[in-house]
């Protein structure tokens, strides 16, 4: 009777070390509903996650795990996993907990059927592939525009920055958006949108206003009117008009023929096109335009081409997915 009452002794306490390492470490986060759920990809190979998950505890320092919050560790959980569960169930038990104290393994749950993770839903339906005839000159003008953004725009965007304090920086920008409202009013009604014309006409009347000219929001600051962004290249896309190929413009970047004939009838809706005298006014206040906008994010650029494989089909798929939102929106 007491060997028995010291061996159960022994073994809560074994439990309670175990426990206090795999719920305290950050990346692990196993939950005790997850501990005896089996995974397998035959009968010969399955084993509890509770067991994979002690054989890697085991062959770690638990205080080096619990310092470590890099993906190392989850990767190499995962790969002892891999061999006994399909990716969708490793996901689903690796998912850490979230900085705000919710558990993104249960809203993992949540997108589940029947507890498997439905792949499709996780990663999107396979994307159609993107009409490129002209790549090689696209792959040429992207270099390029590189070039131009990383040693002529970005550098007077960071001397732009470092004289005018960021408050001054926004109300630029803002002055600047609130002189398109005709673009954005047109083609809002142009699309049947009517709620978002209506907004934006109560946008422009406020910021015009107590706004002084747009520099500040009240619209949206004291009565929640967000800007409705619509141009004539996602009119066009509403009506059904196709992206055609895509095209890399020099210094604009990204776009497709659509978007690109389309750029017409936009600049004729800018007031600039009207104020301006001339070329040479219009393409300088289109650049101070560019260079107060960059100085606004800086580094996000290069946060992005760091991501990149390869840099330019990233950008063309980025884009042209990204129109394609805004126009099924």
């Amino acid at each position: 009777m007491k060997n028995r009452f010291i061996c159960t002794t022994l073994g809560l306490l074994g439990l309670s070390f175990y426990g206090q390492i795999a719920w305290g470490n950050p990346v692990l986060r196993i939950e005790p509903a997850a501990l005896p759920l089996m995974v397998m990809d035959s009968p010969e190979t399955a084993k509890p996650v509770a067991e994979l998950a002690a054989e890697s505890l085991s062959q770690s320092d638990p205080l080096e795990s619990l310092e470590s919050m890099d993906s190392l560790e989850t990767n190499s959980l995962k790969d002892q996993l891999a061999p006994f569960a399909p990716p969708n169930q490793v996901a689903l038990l690796l998912a850490p907990a979230s900085m705000d104290g919710s558990d993104t393994r249960v809203e993992a749950e949540q997108a589940t059927d029947g507890g498997f993770v439905d792949l499709e839903d996780e990663f999107g339906a396979p994307q159609q592939e993107v009409n490129d005839p002209f790549a090689g000159y696209n792959r040429a003008m992207t270099g390029f525009n590189d070039w131009v953004f990383l040693w002529l725009l970005n550098p007077v965007a960071k001397g732009w920055r470092a004289v005018v304090p960021e408050g001054g920086r926004t109300a630029v920008f803002r002055f600047f958006k609130n002189l398109l409202y005709p673009l954005r009013l047109v083609n809002n009604l142009l699309q049947a949108k009517l709620g978002g014309a209506v907004e934006e006409t109560g946008r422009f009347a406020v910021n015009s206003t107590i706004g002084i000219l747009g520099l500040f929001d009240p619209a949206q600051a004291w009565f929640g009117w967000e800007a409705h962004d619509e141009d004539f290249g996602q009119t066009l896309g509403v009506w059904g008009v196709g992206s055609g190929p895509h095209i890399v413009l020099p210094f604009l970047g990204p776009s497709n023929l659509r978007d690109t004939f389309a750029l017409a009838p936009d600049w004729s809706l800018d007031p600039i096109t009207y104020y301006a005298k001339g070329y040479p006014q219009q393409i300088g206040i289109w650049t101070f335009k560019s260079v107060n906008a960059t100085s606004l994010d800086i580094g996000g650029y290069e946060s992005l081409k760091k991501d990149a494989v390869d840099f330019y089909p990233f950008l063309r798929d980025v884009y042209e997915q990204n129109r394609k939102k805004k126009i099924e929106e």
